[in-house]
């Protein structure tokens, strides 16, 4: 039987569809759920539901999203042969859960699945430091025989800079007239050296594992980087000497937290580049310092090597 891969077959972001109404993580998700199903008309074939999201409604930590999720996409609601799970690494998050289904799909457990993230401020009055841009993204990947797909996962974390990003979840009190409807808050804390120790450590780490695959950065095509944290995308670009015509993220996923990875992924997707590309380098950075890469090979990965 010829070894399957894993294919990106589409993303879909999603925005909050009112001023008026506070954004909620659940409707995010599903909103881009939907989307991505009806677009590959997948429905009926999805074996696996992750959500990666971490900003959540109400600061919920069980049950797990991936159902409540799947419970809000009418094609999914009703199935009961789907696994739905969440897998929470923040920013590097979404990378990880496309590296669980490529392992699920090459044992031939999985033959496509829907990967979900989405956040949101769970109280922006009593929040501290969370900047954060309610946003959502979907991708249905599947499993093909062919050259197109994912090649190669690396995963990484300097815990020598685990001190430049803290987030926690306060208790503030029990909810009621006196504490103002008190409960939990999140206070995040971001050193000024953040994004760049992001970005150095992104480098330092795709080098390691471009080479370990026979490669270098020359090799690479096309580089799929978010803007989450601020600004990364561009300094990742400059610490690899990167032409930026090459680079992939910006403005799509700038605020965003665990969707921005899937954010700029969608806008490589949109412009017909992810595939057109020999090689794609996929780059998340976030608190850890964690690093997660993906290698993914276009419709003929061995064209002009």
């Amino acid at each position: 039987m010829p070894a399957l891969r894993t294919v990106i077959e589409d993303v879909r972001p999603s925005a909050p569809q009112s001023s008026l109404r506070r954004p909620s993580s659940v409707r995010l998700a599903a909103d881009a759920g939907r989307r991505v199903l009806e677009t590959t008309g997948a429905a009926d074939r999805i074996d696996l539901v992750i959500n990666v999201g971490v900003y959540r409604d109400g600061h919920i930590c069980e049950p797990a999203l991936a159902p409540l999720i799947q419970r809000r996409i009418a094609s999914l609601a009703q199935r009961k042969d789907v696994f739905s799970l969440d897998l929470m690494n923040g920013g590097c998050g979404l990378v990880n859960a496309l590296q669980v289904v490529d392992t699920f799909v090459r044992t031939g457990s999985v033959r496509r699945a829907l990967v979900v993230a989405s956040d949101v401020d769970p109280d922006p009055r009593r929040s501290s430091g969370l900047a954060v841009r309610p946003a959502g993204v979907a991708i249905v990947a599947g499993a093909v025989e062919g050259p197109e797909g994912f090649l190669a996962f690396h995963s990484e974390t300097f815990t020598e800079y685990a001190g430049l990003y803290e987030g926690r979840v306060d208790w503030l009190g029990p909810r009621g007239w006196l504490t103002g409807g008190a409960g939990h808050a999140v206070a995040v804390r971001t050193d000024e050296s953040y994004t760049d120790r992001c970005a150095a450590c992104a480098a330092a780490s795709a080098t390691r594992f471009l080479a370990a695959q026979g490669l270098a950065i020359g090799d690479i095509d096309l580089v799929v980087a978010p803007d989450s944290p601020c600004s990364f995308a561009g300094a990742f670009s400059a610490m690899l000497q990167l032409d930026r015509r090459c680079v992939i993220g910006g403005p799509a996923s700038a605020g965003a937290h665990s969707a921005a990875p899937g954010l700029a992924l969608s806008a490589a997707m949109a412009s017909g580049r992810l595939r057109a590309a020999r090689r794609t380098l996929l780059v998340a950075a976030g608190a850890g310092i964690t690093v997660a890469l993906a290698l993914y090979g276009g419709q003929d990965p061995t064209r002009g090597a």
